[in-house]
């Protein structure tokens, strides 16, 4: 039943392999495929038992018209006894090809797949089988990825996701939790899923998160075969309320060449953009380990002096990721270092990282090094976000943002600064009253006679000793609720850093001002 596959398949298999399955064929027992059998000829044509329905399931899933389709197919496939595993490609003419699952030792089913959409089944099929295994990699910031490793870069992992491959820094990895790969557990969950609104969104759910997004509109549309009016799933699916209707709007079309071009184009730069931005972050990681950090002499060594120099070299913005990362997690000479990298940029994204740190960092000096980083930029956004930051409910923020905007002198800013000078709020107090126990002490401080030793002494207590020693006055503390005045000296600073004038905390006199000087 062996047919040799044409050049052009053995071709658009060979890409497709590269691009997207990123590693050798594997049979699931962990023997390699050579190319040659895995397009030339089937993976063994006697079935197993009991294996027909397997076998439509998978004719099934390959006529999708989709890549998720061609996964499942794929890893169906998998899951079939070794016997009945089998796929292999024949000519039909008009440049197209078939699929064949042979069961019963006959060919079962045929499906005309078009030339371009085979790509999908066999990358698919290379995926599947590579990563008989998946991971679940859990992330320093707490999230996770699902994957395998294709590749150890040294500081870098190469993961191949259900997204596609990409690169991600080793210390970002907490742990790695072995296990299959999502489209494995989506069997095993589907298999258990009944049909309800509630399991079916649910499972749509879970396939949105881990990115099965064929497979979430699948049980989308499940919900809302069995709930007309959910609102959720209506919407996920693209529909729009018009009139108490649920419609769908008009497709644009089918994308233009051009569309597709530039659309490749933009993955293709992202991908390399990525790819600079990890490289820079694994070069200033090491910069700050071997230069930079406490343990290699500290701020005034050296060391620290060749490190500092080799950061402010660095003039690609496409490394403020990596400086910004790295440095505003080391120790104080480091942050200061970061504001006087960022401050060479003249870009969005150092600005943005500036106006973060002048309002977030844990060292005033820093803070204030950031603000006055910013005061040379003429961009008008970054008093508008200071002056929004004045409204935070975080004390902290609040009054950094004053501090800023004093620094910056940023008069469009008095108006916004007046009424949070002082603020009163409900807080528990700690309330102690002096009680003078003198009356106490003379109602019970009279000699008394005591025996010692066998002998008579007489003793007089010298004070109230739970009043403490030598004290006949007392003090009784409690805690009770009060309303609570709070001055923001952060905030009288920088009006008048801003006006030239100390008004103190008078509300009305900085609003007369603002008044008389067109603030």
């Amino acid at each position: 039943m062996s047919r040799k596959a044409s050049n052009s398949t053995i071709m658009t298999a060979a890409l497709a392999m590269k691009a997207m399955a990123q590693g050798p064929m594997m049979e699931p027992d962990g023997t390699p495929a050579s190319v040659c059998s895995a397009f030339g000829c089937e993976f063994g044509v006697v079935p197993g038992e009991g294996c027909e329905a397997g076998a439509f399931m998978v004719s099934g899933l390959l006529r999708r018209d989709d890549k998720g389709g061609a996964r499942l197919g794929a890893t169906a496939l998998l899951d079939l006894p070794r016997g009945v595993r089998a796929i292999a490609w024949v000519p039909t003419g008009g440049g197209d090809r078939g699929c064949i699952i042979p069961w019963r030792g006959r060919v079962g089913s045929r499906i005309v797949i078009p030339l371009k959409k085979m790509a999908w089944v066999i990358a698919a099929y290379l995926g599947a089988a590579a990563a008989a295994r998946g991971d679940v990699f859990h992330l320093r910031e707490g999230g996770k990825l699902d994957g395998t490793v294709v590749e150890d870069l040294g500081e870098t992992l190469r993961i191949r996701t259900v997204s596609g491959v990409s690169d991600i820094e080793k210390d970002r990895v907490v742990r790695i939790e072995k296990g299959d790969p999502p489209w494995v557990r989506y069997e095993k969950r589907a298999k258990k899923c009944e049909e309800t609104v509630k399991d079916q969104l649910a499972l749509a759910n879970w396939c949105r998160e881990i990115g099965l997004r064929a497979e979430e509109r699948r049980h989308l549309e499940r919900v809302i075969a069995l709930e007309v009016n959910h609102a959720d799933a209506r919407r996920r699916l693209g529909f729009v309320q018009e009139g108490g209707n649920w419609i769908k709007p008009k497709s644009s079309g089918a994308r233009s060449e051009a569309e597709r071009t530039e659309r490749r184009r933009a993955q293709s730069d992202e991908r390399r953009i990525q790819e600079k931005v990890t490289e820079y972050t694994v070069k200033v990681k090491a910069i700050y380990r071997g230069r930079l950090s406490e343990k290699a002499g500290g701020e005034r060594s050296k060391a620290f002096a060749d490190g500092r120099r080799q950061i402010l070299e660095i003039r690609d913005p496409l490394a403020i990721p990596g400086i910004t990362s790295v440095l505003s997690g080391g120790h104080l000479a480091a942050r200061r270092l970061l504001v006087e990298a960022l401050a060479q940029f003249d870009v969005d994204e150092a600005t943005m990282n500036l106006v973060a740190i002048a309002l977030l960092d844990p060292s005033k000096e820093v803070r204030g090094a950031a603000a006055r980083a910013l005061k040379p930029r003429k961009d008008d956004r970054i008093v508008v976000e200071l002056r929004s930051a004045l409204r935070s409910d975080e004390e902290a923020i609040l009054r950094n943002a004053a501090s800023a905007l004093g620094i910056l002198k940023a008069k469009s800013a008095v108006r916004d600064l007046t009424p949070v000078l002082s603020t009163e709020t409900v807080g528990l107090v700690r309330v102690s009253r002096w009680v003078s126990l003198d009356s106490l002490y003379g109602a019970y401080s009279n000699w008394q006679r005591y025996r010692l030793g066998g002998f008579p002494v007489l003793y007089k207590p010298s004070c109230i000793w739970a009043m403490g020693p030598g004290s006949i006055i007392g003090t009784v503390s409690e805690y009770e609720y009060q309303v609570i005045s709070i001055h923001r000296t952060e905030v009288q600073e920088a009006l008048i850093e801003i006006t030239g004038q100390n008004l103190g905390f008078d509300a009305a006199a900085w609003l007369k001002w603002a008044d008389d000087h067109g603030a």
